[in-house]
């Protein structure tokens, strides 16, 4: 489950991503405006999934790098799309009719009929689980780097330079949601943190000079300048935020991985987590407070305890029983492992 030892700073980063992303969906109850106006949820929400994004384009140009052939595009396709694709659809379709029912307790309502299914497959504002965007936005990330890879063999650093600048214009130029369709503008948007992640495996060695304490500090004091600045709506701004927290996240993972052991049990889950977060978190901040009235951290509390450990739980016990039982080999391979 867990990440071999050159790579321990990204399944650190990963963990450290996704515990993120679970505190940030876990505001909801906060008495002012569901915790969108906290400087808290802005920092989060500034680089939380471009950091996913840039772990991402890291990995592809690792795992790309370490092959002797390139592996068809058949073989390619085939493994992406069981790993983003199939837990994608598997869930959306199995939550749609729960969530129509329960439409009495959700910020967004879903009438039940077809089309209204078919759209929850297809589009971004109509997914009946909106936090999983990603996976067909990286999904068509990944394709496009699939073919963009011989040319990075040949001419890297124009190649790199070409998509960076197109990254960067297309980041601050895209409307968010422009093209809902298979979260097409977000996976746009999102580009220029792929192709970071891409050129930060490739010139990894040559940055190992940044690793240390005073480059952490002075990314985490643009971080938190830009954020604030950035709040007022500036798109430039708002990426060189996104780009100065992964920056400080990445650092900071390469400086403690080795240090901190507390976190060790979640590497491996961090996916498992993203997937399965949404009903804890659905649970305890709709659901149950429409039956309970307890003060707002109470259930921020219960959101970020329950959707970091009953997914882990999930994963655990499947992967537990996968080597004698049908049932945890198939649920696993719907949920992409």
């Amino acid at each position: 489950m867990r990440q071999n030892k050159s790579l321990k700073f990204i399944s650190f980063l990963q963990t450290l991503a996704i515990i993120l992303v679970v505190i940030g969906h876990s505001l909801h109850e906060y008495p002012e405006n569901n915790g969108f106006s906290t400087l808290a949820y802005h920092l989060i929400y500034s680089f939380h999934m471009p950091l996913f994004i840039f772990i991402s384009g890291y990995l592809f140009r690792y795992t790309q790098t370490n092959k002797e052939t390139p592996q068809p595009y058949s073989t390619f396709f085939k493994k992406k799309f069981q790993r983003l694709i199939v837990p994608y659809l598997f869930l959306c379709a199995i939550t749609f009719i729960p969530r129509s029912l329960m439409s009495a307790y959700a910020d967004e309502p879903i009438e039940m009929s077809f089309p209204n299914f078919i759209s929850s497959l297809l589009y971004t504002d109509k997914m009946s689980i909106p936090y999983l965007w990603f996976l067909p936005a990286i999904f068509i990330l990944l394709n496009i780097s699939y073919f963009t890879n011989r040319l990075f063999r040949r001419l890297e650093p124009a190649i790199l330079f070409i998509l960076l600048a197109t990254g960067f214009t297309v980041n601050v130029t895209i409307g968010y949601d422009s093209i809902t369709l298979l979260a097409i503008s977000r996976a746009l948007f999102h580009f220029v943190f792929f192709i970071l992640g891409i050129c930060y495996a490739t010139y990894q060695h040559k940055l190992n000079v940044l690793n240390n304490i005073p480059s952490l500090l002075t990314f985490f004091a643009i971080w938190l300048c830009t954020a604030f600045i950035s709040r007022n709506g500036n798109e430039v701004v708002a990426l060189l935020c996104s780009i100065s927290g992964i920056a400080f996240c990445t650092v900071m993972s390469i400086l403690v991985a080795d240090k901190i052991k507390f976190l060790t049990h979640l590497e491996g889950f961090s996916f498992m987590i993203y997937l399965l977060s949404w009903y804890t978190e659905i649970f305890c901040q709709q659901v149950l407070h429409s039956f309970t009235d307890f003060a707002w951290w109470v259930y921020t509390i219960l959101a970020i305890a329950t959707s970091i450990y009953v997914p882990w739980a999930i994963g655990k016990t499947l992967f537990r029983y996968s080597s004698r039982s049908k049932i945890a080999r198939h649920m696993l391979f719907l949920l992409g492992h």
